[in-house]
């Protein structure tokens, strides 16, 4: 079908050339509106999956919260221990 309607647009073309110069333009314009939809479409893609995190993930303070404390935890058996191992 792309083949019939180039022989149309090209048959009033008498150089050869000047027949690839609008070869080259049409598909350059084309290239150029389907990245804009492909692009459109990823970054819609990449704001739902963004969206899904977002709503899994908990509140920052809460994480730092739970993660401070388990880290203080961790040094404090760390500290118990170096204590036992001085005692004997």
């Amino acid at each position: 079908m792309i083949k019939f309607y180039w022989t149309i647009l090209s048959i009033d073309i008498p150089v050869e050339e000047h027949a690839i110069q609008l070869l080259e333009e049409i598909a350059g314009l084309w290239v150029s509106i389907r990245s804009f939809s492909i692009g459109g479409g990823w970054l819609k893609h990449h704001k739902q999956i963004s969206k899904i995190n977002t709503a899994k993930s908990k509140a920052l303070r809460k994480d730092l919260r739970q993660k401070s404390a388990s880290a203080a935890s961790t040094s404090e058996l760390t500290s118990d221990a170096d204590c036992l191992d001085q005692s004997l």
